[in-house]
């Protein structure tokens, strides 16, 4: 855990008041300091360098300036700052935009977003990986949105997924956003891309830093820490951000199904449990809750089955008569009676890949597209 995290999370855990805990994060953290107008983009950086120039150039393409992106290298072996020169002297052109590659010891994304975040500048904070990429009008709208909004709101756009195949790449629109996303909705499974969201700097500097100790779900700790301090989560319409999937490649730490992994997103579930409790609005969210441990539960057994049972023993103590056949699908139930919770959850883990990898072209509601390049320049419309 890096200083600012450490510093951040130890005086949550002693529970200091808010005007102690702002005065020390705004001396380790950052301050409300700003260049107004200007968006920050952070892009933690780690190898997939053909992935990395489709985020480059989905930011470069925007309408909105003026933009300050900051790649921090997280020790990728190759050499990425070449080529990421080369990008820089033949794109970037006028005023209004710039770009910064930084390099740290390989110390994971979080560490990569917060070193972005202590040198970036702008009035409005942007996080966006390496492998996916936002459409040009994104920053454009959703600036002008937070300025007609109160204080303690970040915006979000709808998300589209990009299933790629070894380069062959096919489009999948999800379900039209909410109006409104909250810790209830997070907690039920509706995750929104750490991505689609814009930031105000304010917000970032009172929020803290991204805790680097997790290696899985820190975008949902951020955004469910904004939550419960108070914070809201507004959908900006016609905005559009590609997550991108690779479909029998390797797997990020964020999407791994490791012991680490594993402990990573218990840990957040149990914080946000024990945040409501220490707060006593635990009940509205009981229901929710065990629905989390009892969805995590299946996924866990394999690798850590201690944690699977640690999962089914949080959601019987919060929520009794709830099951995991009355929580999932019927079809998941149904596989993971008959195969028990390991085995049927390899199951269908393959089932899923082999869908995305062979049958995804043909499907209904998914599209073939021919490169990142038709999207992020198309016309922005709502689905």
């Amino acid at each position: 855990m890096g200083l600012y995290t450490s510093i951040h999370w130890l005086l949550r855990v002693r529970e200091a008041g808010v005007s102690h805990a702002c005065v020390v994060i705004e001396t380790n953290w950052i301050t409300s300091n700003h260049q107004s107008d200007l968006v920050s983009v952070i892009i933690p950086v780690y190898e997939r360098l053909e992935m990395t120039i489709d985020a480059l150039n989905s930011v470069w393409h925007q309408t909105y300036r003026p933009i300050e992106v900051l790649l921090v290298d997280d020790g990728s072996p190759s050499d990425l700052k070449g080529p990421i020169e080369d990008w820089k002297s033949q794109t970037i052109k006028g005023e209004g935009f710039s770009a910064r590659y930084i390099r740290q010891e390989n110390s994971g994304a979080p560490t990569a977003r917060n070193y972005g975040v202590t040198q970036a500048s702008g009035e409005f904070i942007q996080f966006l990986d390496n492998d996916d990429f936002i459409h040009s009008e994104k920053i454009e709208k959703q600036v002008a949105m937070l300025r007609r909004c109160e204080d303690k709101i970040a915006v979000y756009a709808e998300s589209q997924i990009i299933y790629d195949n070894k380069g062959h790449l096919t489009l999948r629109k999800l379900r039209k956003p909410r109006t409104e996303h909250t810790l209830f909705n997070w907690l039920s499974g509706e995750a929104v891309h750490s991505h689609s969201l814009l930031w105000r700097r304010q917000d970032i500097c009172s929020l803290g830093p991204w805790q680097e100790n997790l290696t899985a779900n820190q975008d949902g700790e951020y955004a469910m820490r904004f939550l419960m301090g108070g914070g809201r989560l507004l959908y900006c319409p016609n905005t559009i951000v590609y997550y991108r999937y690779q479909v029998g490649g390797p797997r990020s730490i964020s999407k791994s199904a490791s012991h680490t992994a594993n402990q990573s997103r218990f840990s957040v579930i149990e914080n946000v449990e024990q945040r409501l409790v220490s707060s006593n609005n635990l009940a509205p969210y009981t229901d929710e809750l065990a629905k989390q441990y009892l969805r995590m539960a299946p996924k866990f057994a394999s690798n850590s089955p201690k944690l699977a049972q640690a999962c089914l023993d949080k959601a019987r103590h919060l929520s009794p008569t709830l099951t995991i056949s009355s929580t999932l699908p019927k079809h998941y139930a149904w596989v993971y009676r008959i195969f028990g919770m390991p085995r049927g959850d390899n199951l269908l883990q393959l089932a899923q890949r082999w869908k995305h990898r062979y049958l995804s072209r043909w499907l209904a509601g998914y599209t073939p597209i021919d490169g990142a390049s038709t999207l992020y320049g198309s016309a922005a419309k709502e689905t």
